[in-house]
């Protein structure tokens, strides 16, 4: 928000002070998103109108004057839609874990196509993302479930020909993740896969370090074919829920199109 209403009082001073007032909605909470959208649950003020009529106008003022091309104007137009989708994932995330899941991954593929549409037709990208984020939800019971992610909404649209999804993973060592959701980030020891997983059985295996290359026979391979549990670290992560809610059943050769297996790895360390 903050670098939206810099760029509208630079460039927009005529309707700086209106843009300003819309977004002041969440002053009150101090920043607070989650109280915010506790807040509304309970039948509080939202700012879902107001926020999207800033986006709405930034938008469509970038097409009129043909300014799309500028970074600067690309830059607000994309904080305005950030700010937008954020109100929908939390107001969403209070009652409806799977909407607002879904919320967020249809922001994140907006995201990656108003970038191609940035840069033009010929345009490419890379994706950095966590495998339940990137991974093919249709490939897992997300899809079941009605859970989409960037992996399932880029093969959908775009054809799984000019998509090459890439898996990681691991099977013990160390993460730098927080234990929970707002929790200090710091260096976490990864339990050995459990039983029957990818991880557990690829481990056993000599080789430590190595990657696979999926085509059209592996996709028609029964016993790659079968549902597996497939480790799922993200920036949360909590050993003590390990089998419970770290791994996804999957079947690895419909959700990538390649896969990175490190038998041990080593936390990051954290730029400052």
């Amino acid at each position: 928000m903050d670098n939206l209403l810099v760029f509208t009082k630079k460039y927009l001073p005529m309707y700086h002070d209106e843009i300003q007032r819309r977004l002041q909605c969440f002053a009150r909470y101090d920043r607070d998103e989650w109280a915010y959208a506790e807040a509304v649950s309970r039948g509080g003020i939202s700012c879902q109108r107001g926020l999207i009529e800033v986006e709405n106008f930034l938008r469509e003022l970038v097409v009129t004057s043909n300014a799309f091309k500028d970074s600067e104007f690309f830059q607000a137009n994309q904080n305005a839609l950030v700010v937008k989708n954020a109100e929908d994932y939390y107001r969403l995330a209070i009652d409806n874990n799977i909407a607002s899941w879904n919320s967020r991954a249809k922001h994140m593929w907006l995201s990656v196509k108003r970038l191609f549409h940035f840069y033009g037709a010929d345009s490419k990208g890379v994706v950095w993302a966590h495998n339940t984020h990137v991974g093919d939800s249709r490939a897992t019971p997300m899809y079941s479930r009605g859970i989409v992610n960037i992996g399932s909404l880029s093969r959908s649209e775009l054809g799984r020909w000019r998509v090459f999804v890439v898996g990681f993973s691991t099977n013990e060592g160390q993460v730098s993740a927080g234990s929970s959701w707002g929790s200090t980030v710091e260096k976490i020891q990864i339990p050995s896969g459990i039983k029957g997983s990818y991880e557990d059985i690829l481990s056993k295996l000599k080789l430590h370090n190595f990657y696979f290359l999926f085509d059209h026979k592996d996709r028609k391979n029964s016993w790659l074919n079968q549902y597996r549990k497939h480790r799922a670290i993200g920036s949360v992560y909590n050993p003590e829920n390990e089998s419970l809610t770290n791994y996804d059943p999957t079947i690895l050769p419909q959700r990538y199109d390649a896969f990175v297996f490190i038998r041990h790895t080593n936390p990051i360390e954290l730029i400052k």
